[in-house]
Formats: C-alpha cells, sequence, structure tokens
C-alpha cells in the first residue's frame, strides 16, 4: 500500500454553476417571501388574540373602579388568556355579590337600629312631656327602653366582634376543653329561651371524649349562636338536637360517626370532636344553603320568630375556623336542618 493520502477531486466549471443558482434563487426567493407573510399574519392574530381580551380586561377594570361592578369577559379556550378572563369573570361576580351583600347589610342594620331608637324615643319622649301619669306606665316605659337598649347593645357587640374576628386578632387564651361540658353549659344557659319557644331540646355525648384546645369564651359563644338559629327557626312543639362525638377522617371521608354528621368539604386526614346541632325548623332552602355562614347575608325573616342582623352563623364560622377547625350545614326545606362544628383534638379524657 502507499504511503501517501488518496484523494478525489471533481472539478465543474464556474460557468455551470451559475444558472443552476439562478434557477433556484427565484423558488427561494417566493418561499421565503411566502413564509414571510405568513408569518406576519400567524403573528398578527396571535398578538390580537392576546391583546384585545387584555384590552377588554383594561376597560372592564376600569369600570369596575368607577362603580359598574357587572363585567362579563369573553373567555373563550383553555389557554392561559382564557384562564385569566375566566378568573376575572370569578373576580368581578365575587366583588358585585360583595357589594350587594355589604348593601343589604347596612339596610337590615339600619332597620334593626332604628326600630329599638324609635321605641326609646318614643316612650323617652312620652316620659318627658307627661303624657305617662300612673308608676306602672313608668314602669312599662322604662322597661321597654331597657329592653330596646339591650338588643342595640348586643347588636354593636356582634359587629365589634365580626369586625375583630375578621381582622386576624388571635384568641386570648388556648386551653384544654372537656367539649361535651362545653356543650352541656352552652345548653343549660339557653335553657330557658328553649322553654320559653315552648321547644324541647336533647343532649347526647359519647362517652370518653378527647379535649380541644381552644378560647372556651369563643367557642361558647359560637355554639349559642348556632342554638339560638336553631331556636329562631324551630316552630313551637319542635326539637332541637345537640349530639357530640369523636370521628375520624380518612382520605377525606368521615368514618366511625355514630350519628349522621354533616361534613363540610376538605377536612383533612385525623381524628375530629364533631357538635351537631340539628333541629326539626322550617329548613332552609337550595337557594339560600350556599350562603347561611356569609357575613351580612340575611335569610327569609318571614321564617322565624324574629329577624337577626345576619351575623350570628359568619361570627360561629370565624370562631371554628380560628380554631383550626372548619363547620358545615345541611337542610330540606319542611324537614329541619343540621349544624356541625368539627374542631381538632387534643389528648385523649378518660
Amino acid at each position: 500500500s502507499s504511503p501517501w493520502p488518496r484523494h478525489v477531486i471533481i472539478a465543474v466549471p464556474e460557468e455551470e454553476l451559475q444558472p443552476a443558482w439562478r434557477e433556484l434563487a427565484r423558488p427561494l426567493a417566493t418561499a421565503g417571501l411566502a413564509a414571510l407573510l405568513v408569518s406576519a399574519i400567524v403573528a398578527v392574530l396571535l398578538s390580537r388574540s392576546i391583546t384585545q381580551p387584555l384590552i377588554a380586561m383594561t376597560d372592564a377594570s376600569a369600570k369596575i373602579a368607577q362603580g359598574d361592578y357587572r363585567q362579563v369577559i369573553p373567555a373563550e379556550g383553555q389557554d392561559e388568556v382564557a384562564r385569566l378572563a375566566d378568573s376575572f369573570n370569578r373576580m368581578a361576580r365575587e366583588v358585585e355579590r360583595s357589594r350587594q351583600a355589604q348593601r343589604d347589610f347596612l339596610a337590615n342594620v339600619s332597620h334593626d337600629l332604628k326600630t329599638p331608637l324609635t321605641s326609646i324615643q318614643g316612650f323617652s319622649q312620652a316620659m318627658l312631656e307627661g303624657a305617662i301619669h300612673d308608676e306602672q306606665g313608668y314602669n312599662r316605659a322604662a322597661q321597654i327602653i331597657n329592653a330596646e337598649a339591650a338588643h342595640m347593645s348586643r347588636l354593636i357587640q356582634q359587629l365589634l366582634s365580626l369586625a375583630r374576628l375578621e381582622g386576624g386578632e388571635a384568641l386570648t387564651e388556648r386551653t384544654p376543653i372537656a367539649p361535651g361540658e362545653l356543650v352541656r353549659q352552652v345548653a343549660e344557659k339557653l335553657g330557658p329561651l328553649v322553654a320559653e319557644a315552648k321547644l324541647e331540646m336533647a343532649l347526647s355525648v359519647a362517652p370518653n371524649l378527647p379535649t380541644v384546645q381552644g378560647d372556651e369564651e369563643h367557642l361558647e359563644q359560637a355554639l349559642s349562636n348556632l342554638i339560638d338559629n336553631a331556636i329562631k327557626y324551630t316552630p313551637a312543639g319542635g326539637r332541637i338536637g345537640l349530639v357530640v362525638q369523636q370521628l375520624r377522617v380518612k382520605s377525606g371521608k368521615v368514618v366511625g360517626q355514630t350519628d349522621p354528621v354533616c361534613a363540610p368539604p376538605r377536612l383533612r386526614d385525623g381524628l375530629w370532636v364533631a357538635i351537631c346541632v340539628n333541629d326539626t325548623g322550617t329548613g332552609i332552602s337550595p337557594e339560600e344553603l350556599p350562603h347561611v355562614f356569609e357575613r351580612f347575608y340575611r335569610a327569609d325573616k318571614s321564617r322565624g320568630r324574629a329577624g337577626g342582623s345576619g351575623l350570628g352563623l359568619a361570627i360561629a364560622k370565624q370562631i371554628v375556623e380560628a380554631h383550626g377547625g372548619a363547620i358545615g350545614v345541611s337542610s330540606e326545606q319542611g324537614s329541619g336542618s343540621c349544624f356541625s362544628v368539627f374542631l381538632p383534638t387534643g389528648p385523649s379524657k378518660g
């Protein structure tokens, strides 16, 4: 074999290459121009598909800032812009719902304050002008003034409590609480109201319940609100049941309970104490049920003995959630309601 490398050289005359390039130049230029045109069209369409929803959202945001909350952005497709438009629409609906709830709340509170103020003003004016002449009339007027002032004081205290809870105020203390004993205390305190409403109240407490860590005063307030709500919406001759039991949540499902509970969504796995307040009252309509825990919400006043400010259940929910718990409700119109409070457990108590 030869030690020198071997090469193959192909030579083509230059004058033969130039015609070939000329033949390729025109198709290449045409293809390039076509690609450029298509790219420009695609870029314009893509840009419009992105910028138009953003412009619409900008305009809608400006209108919301001016007080027009009924804004809807068309959300077509499954891309990021469509998801953004869908989120914007949900936000706009929530803002509108919240604003309407606040308007309703102001109207309700104004009514609740105006009614006792009218009574206080009327009877005090009658006393000052000498329209009341006997001692019995003075005593009756004084009793009404005192009762209406107490009603106003309770309403104001509820407003302050809700404001503090929604503002993230920490609970004052955390101590081990026996849930069965807590419910017994609340039931005993509200016993006179139950008797006055001509209702029956039954209490069932499971044995060997674990303790819960919490602020006893606030938990008592939450349970009182739930029982008071049951009293308002249960007609005379009805029944209010209080059930306290331990249950386990496994894989997101409640297991091991001895009595039915209305479980809220997304309870974490573990041991819980469930406190259920059920009644044989008028029940809650499907339209009202999703809103009963909303602040400012007020259900149909014609269903109960007396209207409220719409704050009791909202306060109960805030207190329970501040304890790391959850609250749920189930109801069927005409068949009563069941409110369940779920609290995380502490050490077992024999």
